[in-house]
């Protein structure tokens, strides 16, 4: 009885196991699934259209506009010359590129398209060539993490990734956009800043650290630092998007800078200026940018959100 027992066991045993390996090619295992070329080239599309985001305004609308373009013509040259191969051109697919103003945005290709430029090199590791702008990016499947190939790539890289200003004097860091020149010889007085051609600002970062007025409120400071400027008008109220360091804001139209003549005083620049209040310290940021022709376009790039203390 206990062996008629005992070859029931094995049987049993031998089932489950041939069932369950079975079972294995069909389900596979869910969080070692393959990913596709179409999910690569996805996840490598937004992971430069986010980073250029970061450059703000219309410096932002422009690169997004430059991937998107890119992107989405190799995709179409792709699929050309996959339906003139003789190597098959696969199973149709939509890839989404979306954009802010097309956040639908999707492109219809193949499998068989996409395997020409989105190409697996074994060890999770993807490349992926945008012929259209000769960028070559490296996508690490573990990490998300896209990296250039190519001098090409690195420059659009560059080109889209803040840098980071640390002022280790008085222990704050601020990001502020690629090829922008800093100056900080008085660390309590700190520029970057853009200037075209002929010496004009057009964008720029002031951080000023000065000590606090122990008679006036920071309202009241920020009124008289405001209108020791000439401008058009201006509005103040709290600063929000950054409450590790919280302070009021004040929006500025037709800021003019007269003590600097090489800036051009005659422009109105559009402003921001924050005032933030630390140990018996008042900090400034101050972002002015020139106006733009248009409305709702502005070059204006605002550091608030990054600005913060070492601890």
């Amino acid at each position: 009885m206990d062996k008629k027992r005992a070859v029931k066991r094995l049987v049993m045993v031998a089932l489950v196991t041939i069932l369950i390996t079975s079972l294995l090619p069909v389900f596979g295992c869910k969080g070692e699934e393959a990913i596709s070329e179409k999910r690569v080239l996805e996840i490598t599309y937004k992971n430069l259209m986010d980073r250029a985001e970061q450059l703000q305004g219309n410096n932002a609308v422009i690169m997004q506009g430059q991937i998107a373009w890119a992107f989405t013509s190799s995709v179409i040259d792709a699929t050309k010359e996959a339906i003139n191969s003789d190597d098959g051109f696969g199973k149709s697919v939509q890839v989404q590129f979306p954009e802010k103003y097309m956040p639908e945005n999707s492109v219809p290709t193949s499998t068989g398209a996409l395997k020409t430029f989105v190409k697996y090199k074994g060890d999770a590791i993807w490349i992926v060539s945008i012929s259209t702008r000769e960028w070559e990016f490296e996508f690490n499947e573990r990490t998300n993490e896209v990296k250039a190939k190519n001098n090409e790539a690195a420059k659009l890289l560059e080109e889209i990734t803040l840098r980071t200003y640390h002022n280790t004097k008085y222990g704050y860091s601020v990001n502020y956009p690629p090829e922008w020149n800093v100056l900080d010889i008085i660390k309590e007085g700190v520029n970057i800043s853009s200037v075209s051609a002929d010496g004009t600002m057009v964008s720029a970062i002031f951080l000023f650290c000065l000590p606090k007025i122990p008679s006036l409120s920071l309202r009241d400071y920020a009124e008289q630092r405001v209108k020791s400027f000439r401008h058009d008008s201006y509005q103040i109220h709290i600063a929000e998007g950054n409450p590790t360091v919280g302070g009021i804001v004040a929006d500025i139209v037709g800021l003019r800078f007269d003590n600097l003549e090489k800036l051009g005083n005659y422009i109105g620049y559009e402003a921001k200026w924050y005032f933030i209040e630390k140990d018996e310290k008042v900090y400034e940021i101050l972002t002015a940018a020139r106006p733009m022709p248009f409305e709702n376009m502005t070059s204006l790039f605002d550091p608030y959100t990054s600005f913060q203390f070492q601890p």
